[in-house]
């Protein structure tokens, strides 16, 4: 009889551990932090609140989720004010019916019990905080372009980045059209070795494709050791199929600022490349200008190269633009927080002002780069050369989290120099360059495609737009694609000494004369 009862007694406590355990597996899943901690800043700060539209956030929340998480399924119906919400994780389903939400704070309840259910059953091997992370970026994605939580080792790379130093293969990612898209690939770095170039797709890491590849692991699978080796395929216009690039793991320096002189027949121009806007930019470049030992006698100007500049920080193209302005506004911006409408004026000291400028652009140089080229521009300190700009007119502030993420968002705008904003239309240069090739057959006129810009992106804000400014003239050069176009060839150091020996002229010249036509 004992030993029945001692059966009955252990049965009894198998059922109700299975009982509990199962309860556990959703009931003491803790609230996620993150989410109401992000939803709670974008209701207080985000630049525009008409963008704040509680279903299509809680659509890109859903989509985000069943794309960055394998084994998740997600359904969303609306009728009569209601939300019916379907989460499948592998064979387990559940249906939820919420009221629909008139805020954005008013999503925190849907998401907190999506996520509960979602983690209660992954599997061991996936993190818990994914699941946050991409129901955030989900919401964040249906603001606009840019806005975007940075999780914990994308921000640690983000800060090691404008600091200037860190270990990986030296290229900057991010997704375009929801394919892992390369941005533009180091200079001297192992991917820019490799032969890695810029709006190169991103197949696949290693053995694992990229389809449904969150940026944060693509950057993380990107990482590792020094000296190891990752396997890359690469898309491009032209291949038939992915090609696998292997590119050797390195410790990067960024170096912001690269500097040439040059000198012909007793005169000499100065070259400065930027490369991006980081934290000790303003000191690179009065580290570049000091060895370019310029002095007013014999300096015929400087060419002061943005092409494919990303930009950076907001603070960077402020000092950059004051060391060669002496007064007058550089940037204005302006959001919905109090003290965010700010004007940032030009001071005197330290100004480089008796030296002709020539800034070169194409449709690579954004944000920061289009700050300085339009302060400059509208201040008559330099002659624009190349293509009109990318087309960024918003700023982001970034924010970090307690958990070690930190959140991008879009939280004013900017305006050049006359309260204008070069949102989605960019800046254009004074002077256009447009290609030609020659052959045997034909001559041909190739203008800047300009793909790949701002205007091109989802939900950017195309409607604060102004009216685009056009270029006061065009001008021609040969084009050769199989040729290098780095600063190193012969033509390209003519052709810039040209530029910068000829600043003066070329200014004068801008002004058209009544009657005449660009061509």
């Amino acid at each position: 009889m004992k030993a029945k009862v001692i059966a009955v007694v252990l049965i009894l406590l198998v059922l109700l551990g299975w009982g509990l355990g199962s309860l556990s597996a959703e009931r003491f899943i803790p609230k996620s932090d993150l989410i109401p901690a992000v939803l709670g800043t974008v209701a207080r700060s985000y630049v525009d609140s008409t963008r704040l539209q509680p279903k299509v956030m809680l659509e890109g929340s859903l989509e985000r989720l069943s794309n960055s998480i394998a084994p998740v399924l997600t359904q969303l119906q609306a009728e009569k004010g209601k939300l019916n919400v379907t989460v499948s994780v592998d064979q387990y389903k559940r249906e939820f019916v919420f009221a629909e939400p008139k805020d954005a704070l008013g999503l925190n309840p849907i998401l907190q019990e999506v996520a509960t259910f979602t983690k209660s059953h992954l599997e061991r091997s996936e993190k818990p905080e994914e699941v946050d992370y991409a129901l955030i970026n989900g919401f964040l994605r249906k603001l606009d372009p840019h806005s975007m939580l940075l999780v914990p080792e994308v921000y640690s790379d983000f800060n090691q980045s404008t600091v200037g130093n860190y270990t990986g293969v030296g290229m900057m990612i991010g997704l375009r059209e929801g394919q892992l898209t390369v941005i533009s690939p180091i200079d001297d770095s192992p991917a820019a070795k490799a032969g890695i170039r810029a709006k190169d797709k991103i197949m696949q890491i290693d053995e694992e494709s990229t389809v449904n590849l969150g940026l944060e692991d693509a950057v993380s699978k990107l990482k590792g050791p020094e000296g190891t080796t990752v396997g890359i395929y690469i898309l491009r216009e032209g291949f038939s199929a992915p090609k696998r690039f292997d590119v050797k793991r390195a410790q990067i320096t960024i170096s912001s600022v690269e500097q040439h002189r040059f000198e012909r027949d007793k005169k000499t121009v100065g070259y400065i490349k930027l490369k991006t806007f980081g934290k000790n930019t303003i000191e690179e470049l009065d580290e570049a200008l000091k060895e370019l030992d310029y002095d007013f006698k014999s300096f015929q100007g400087l060419v002061l190269d943005l092409r494919n500049n990303p930009g950076g920080l907001l603070a960077g193209a402020i000092s950059v633009s004051d060391r060669f302005l002496e007064r007058g506004v550089i940037v204005s911006t302006a959001g919905l927080e109090e003290g965010s409408d700010r004007s940032f004026e030009a001071h005197w000291w330290n100004t480089i002002k008796d030296v002709p400028v020539i800034i070169l652009v194409n449709s690579g140089s954004a944000s920061a780069s289009e700050i300085v080229t339009a302060a400059l521009k509208s201040h008559d300190r330099a002659v624009v050369l190349g293509n009109r700009t990318f087309g960024k007119g918003s700023v982001q502030q970034v924010i970090p989290m307690n958990d070690g993420s930190a959140l991008k968002l879009t939280m004013s705008k900017y305006l050049t120099p006359g309260e204008r904003s070069i949102q989605s239309v960019g800046v254009a240069p004074h002077i256009e360059l447009v290609p030609y090739q020659i052959s045997t057959d034909y001559l041909r006129l190739s203008p800047a495609k300009n793909e790949g810009v701002e205007r091109e992106l989802d939900q950017n804000f195309k409607e604060w737009a102004d009216k685009p400014e056009n270029p006061e003239r065009k001008t021609f050069f040969l084009y050769d694609e199989t040729a290098d176009t780095g600063v190193g060839e012969d033509e390209d150091l003519e052709w810039t000494f040209f530029l910068k020996t000829n600043a003066g002229a070329m200014k004068n010249s801008l002004k058209p004369s009544p009657g005449s036509k660009n061509c």
